[in-house]
C-alpha cells in the first residue's frame, strides 16, 4: 500500500490553501470551548438579511460542481488560481488548482480525504480534520446555519448590492462589513435565484480575494470517492 505520511498530506493541502488566502482557517469549528455569538446589529437591513438567509440556506442544500476563477492579492503580489466546489448533501469537495498541483479535499459523512496529484495519491482523515483541511473564507459557512449566525452576529453593515450576470445567469448580490465569521473587511456574495453561489469577492487590512463561476455542473456520488489510492494511514482523533 502506499505510504504518505500524514505530515506530508496535511501539509500539501494545507499549503495550497494558504496560498490562496492568507487568513486560512480563520475560523475554529472544532475548538473546544463554547462561545456565545452576540445579537445580530439591530441597524442593519432586515431585508437584505433575510435575502441573504434565504439564499444562504439554498446554497447549503444545492447538489452541484461550480468552478471559479480565484484572484488573490497580498500586497504587490498576485496570485491566480482555480477552485472547483462540489456539493452534494451530506458530502462535500473542494479542490484548489494551482502551479503546485491540484489538492482535492473530500468530507464525508463518515470519513475525510486529502489527495495531491503530484503524489497521485490520498490519505485518510476524520471527519474533523478534513473539514478543517477544506476551510476557505465563506464558501462552507455560508452553508452551514451556524457559519452564517456567526457571519451576520458580527456584521456592522448589511445590504443589497448591484445585481450582475454571471456566466449568462443573473444573481442577487448583498454586501456586509464587519467581522464577518473571523474574517474582518468587507464582502460581496452573488447568488442565482436557486442559490448558486456564483460570485464572491472580500477586502481585508492585508488581502483581497476575487472569486467568479466559470462553469455549473451537476455533482455525481463519484465525486466523492477519493481519486487516487488510499494512504494506508489510520485516521487520527478529530483535532
Amino acid at each position: 500500500p502506499l505510504r504518505m505520511s500524514r505530515k506530508t498530506a496535511l501539509g500539501a493541502v494545507v499549503a495550497a490553501a494558504c496560498l490562496l488566502f492568507v487568513a486560512c482557517g480563520g475560523g475554529d469549528d472544532n475548538d473546544s470551548t463554547a462561545t456565545v455569538s452576540p445579537a445580530p446589529n439591530p441597524n442593519l437591513d432586515a431585508g437584505a438579511t433575510q435575502q441573504l438567509r434565504d439564499l444562504a440556506g439554498k446554497w447549503g442544500a444545492a447538489s452541484t460542481k461550480v468552478t471559479y476563477t480565484l484572484a488573490s492579492t497580498l500586497g504587490s503580489i498576485t496570485t491566480d488560481t482555480q477552485v472547483i466546489v462540489y456539493r452534494k448533501s451530506p458530502d462535500r469537495r473542494i479542490d484548489h488548482i494551482s502551479a503546485n498541483g491540484t489538492v482535492p479535499v473530500i468530507i464525508r459523512s463518515d470519513a475525510g480525504y486529502s489527495c495531491w496529484d503530484k503524489t497521485a495519491s490520498c490519505t485518510l482523515l476524520s471527519v474533523g480534520e478534513a473539514e478543517a483541511a477544506s476551510e476557505f473564507p465563506f464558501v462552507n459557512d455560508l452553508a452551514d446555519s451556524a457559519g452564517l449566525d456567526a457571519i451576520i452576529a458580527e456584521a456592522t453593515a448589511l445590504e443589497s448590492a448591484p445585481a450582475r450576470k454571471v456566466i449568462g445567469r443573473e444573481t442577487s448580490c448583498l454586501k456586509a462589513d464587519g467581522d464577518l465569521g473571523g474574517f474582518p473587511g468587507e464582502a460581496t456574495w452573488c447568488f442565482t435565484e436557486d442559490g448558486l453561489l456564483l460570485a464572491m469577492s472580500y477586502t481585508g487590512s492585508v488581502q483581497t480575494l476575487e472569486m467568479t463561476a466559470t462553469a455549473i455542473e451537476g455533482a455525481k456520488d463519484a465525486d466523492f470517492d477519493p481519486p487516487y489510492p488510499v494512504a494506508a494511514i489510520p485516521p487520527l482523533p478529530s483535532p
